[in-house]
């Protein structure tokens, strides 16, 4: 992802003619995007064939007509101000959001519904993953749940 970031902010340079103005970053950002070292291109590639392998494997075993239904996030949201940036993708950002990165790796369409509340007024997530290419699928029945929720 650092390699990516890295990119998009010398095609956003571009596109504006002009450097990215580091002090407008948030400070976990400029530390992470700008301050980084570049990341070496052997690296990114081992990286993507890892992702890719795993992809396969997941992919290899969905049934073509399945959904499957997990809680977007492994806890609640903090309250805004209760998390402290820091730089890059921290281990507690990933425990955080494990079950909706999976996803993006897979390329499978996927669907987060706040559904539920706490008492406190915090919304409570599911999610919904579809087979590759189903996203008919996992809007049809997200639109579904989102019915029988607000009736």
């Amino acid at each position: 992802m650092t390699g990516v970031a890295q990119h998009l902010v010398r095609v956003v340079e571009r596109m504006h003619g002009r450097a990215v103005d580091a002090a407008a970053l948030e400070l976990a950002t400029r530390a992470w995007v700008l301050e980084s070292a570049p990341v070496p291109l052997i690296d990114y590639l081992e990286a993507a064939e890892s992702l890719r392998v795993y992809a396969r494997r997941i992919l290899r075993g969905w049934p073509d007509d399945r959904v499957l239904l997990t809680p977007t996030l492994t806890r609640l949201p903090s309250v805004v101000g209760g998390i402290r940036a820091g730089a890059g993708v921290t281990d507690d950002a990933v425990r955080f959001s494990a079950l909706v990165r999976i996803w993006n790796i897979t390329g499978q369409p996927a669907i987060s519904l706040p559904l539920q509340y706490t008492a406190d007024g915090i919304p409570v997530g599911i999610q919904l993953i579809g087979p590759p290419g189903r996203d008919d699928l996992v809007l049809s029945l997200g639109a579904q749940l989102e019915r029988a929720v607000a009736a």
